[in-house]
């Protein structure tokens, strides 16, 4: 973790080792926590009422993901391009989590 006391960093730094910003993380329902806060309900929200899984890039909500025989479709906001090889190197866990193998990573 480097020089430094450990009590100056924030909780954190001390506990993973890095800063939000260093993270890159896809995540399942956990939108109603951000509803009205950081995406409108038309970018959270889907057509039947549930919410969309969140893509976090660089310490923020970048976009939504959808796992779909075994394609991992990323929509990025603000139209940036998907950054395929960083998110490519998440998919082994979210294949384990969830039973089913992810063999690509695509935009939508």
């Amino acid at each position: 973790m480097g020089s430094g006391r450990s009590w100056e960093k924030p909780s954190w730094t001390r506990t993973f080792g890095a800063t939000p910003a260093d993270v890159a993380a896809l995540m399942k329902a956990v939108g109603e926590i951000l509803d009205g806060r950081v995406l409108t309900r038309d970018e959270l929200n889907r057509t039947a009422g549930w919410i969309s899984p969140l893509v976090l890039l660089g310490g923020r909500v970048a976009g939504t993901w959808e796992q779909s025989k075994g394609e991992l479709v990323v929509s990025i906001f603000d139209g940036v391009p998907v950054p395929v090889s960083g998110i490519s190197a998440l998919t082994d866990r979210l294949a384990l989590a969830t039973g089913q193998p992810i063999e690509k990573v695509r935009a939508a």
